[in-house]
């Protein structure tokens, strides 16, 4: 069962390597890999949940998977001429609020552990994301870019750390 921990960082990695080697960047793109990555994101969690039967996974994953699941049905719903805006908001949006919900499970977890660690790390990757989609002016091939680019920095960072989770528990 231990395989299934390894499926939320596995979204993360689908998203990144579709964008890092899709030739054509623009916002549509973007805006798929979004929608791609929200009901991934949300279907994994709830399957995750489902087979692990835990109930701390449960309160724990809810407001992400919510968030996630909502981005997704933004994204998908983006009519042409508004999506490099709401492209941009939609980042944004995901980064500042997973932020949020990754200081809380940081505190939760306390701040000195392990997980609290890997849940800092993690704030600080959406705060980034939200920061930059926030202040700098990106034209849609360099945006969706770094979607990209934070998506595989994500999956690897999550994929390390629960690895390293997994083997503290057994050592």
């Amino acid at each position: 069962m231990r395989f299934l921990n390894f499926l939320r960082p596995a979204v993360f990695l689908e998203v990144g390597l579709i964008l890092t080697f899709t030739h054509e960047l623009t916002t549509r793109v973007g805006l798929t890999a979004l929608t791609s990555f929200g009901i991934g994101f949300a279907l994994v969690n709830v399957f995750v949940t489902m087979v692990q039967r835990r109930k701390l996974t449960d309160v724990e994953t809810l407001p992400l998977t919510t968030v996630a699941l909502l981005v997704a049905l933004v994204a998908a719903q983006v009519p042409a001429a508004l999506g490099a805006i709401t492209y941009r908001v939609l980042v944004a949006s995901w980064g500042f609020i997973s932020g949020g919900i990754e200081f809380e499970l940081a505190r939760r977890a306390g701040f000195k552990t392990a997980k609290g660690r890997d849940h800092r790390i993690n704030l600080i990757l959406n705060l980034a994301l939200g920061l930059l989609f926030s202040l700098v002016h990106l034209g849609p091939r360099d945006s969706v870019g770094f979607l990209g680019a934070y998506m595989i920095i994500t999956a690897v960072f999550s994929g390390i750390a629960v690895y390293s989770n997994d083997n503290s528990k057994v050592a």
